[in-house]
């Protein structure tokens, strides 16, 4: 029978995730591999086998993020107009994920997919405002009981509860 190198890969990333104390990802992936070269290889390579589609997937989602990140870093809204008058820089070269999943340079983009695109950032910008609104309201009940810690002024329950509230 052949190893399901994901489901054991799974196991080991999940004990890493529920463990105790700060989780810092690339030292605990770090700290992973160096384990599995001495102990287990052949699940390292097996999933990494398995896995090479996925992890490419995530890398080009990554680098296009970062590039287009950088991009709107580096030009001002002002500067950004002058560069593509100068043909400097075009927008036209960004890629943005569209609805069904794939990502599209900028100029090709539909008004539809515009459409889809502006909803999704709104979407997401309401949760990472509901996370903020959850973690002031986490912040201001740890302060106000003079706590350390959120395990030592909220239960799960009280957390949960805030949570609900947001």
């Amino acid at each position: 029978m052949a190893r399901d190198f994901i489901t054991e890969m799974n196991k080991l990333l999940d004990g890493l995730i529920d463990g105790p104390g700060d989780l810092v990802p690339p030292l605990a992936a770090a700290a992973l591999v160096l384990r599995l070269r001495e102990t287990d290889p052949k699940l390292l390579t097996g999933w990494l086998d398995v896995s090479a589609v996925a992890i490419f997937t995530q890398a080009l989602r990554d680098r296009n993020r970062a590039r287009r990140s950088a991009t709107q870093r580096e030009h001002s809204r002002t500067q950004f107009a002058a560069d593509a008058e100068a043909g400097v820089f075009s927008a036209y070269r960004l890629r943005f994920m569209i609805e069904d999943g794939s990502q599209r340079f900028l100029k090709d983009m539909t008004a539809n997919d515009c459409l889809w695109l502006a909803r999704d950032y709104r979407d997401r910008a309401a949760e990472m405002n509901r996370r903020a609104d959850f973690f002031s309201l986490v912040a201001e009940k740890v302060a106000s009981a003079s706590a350390d810690t959120v395990d030592a002024a909220l239960t799960d329950e009280e957390l949960s509860e805030l949570w609900a509230k947001v």
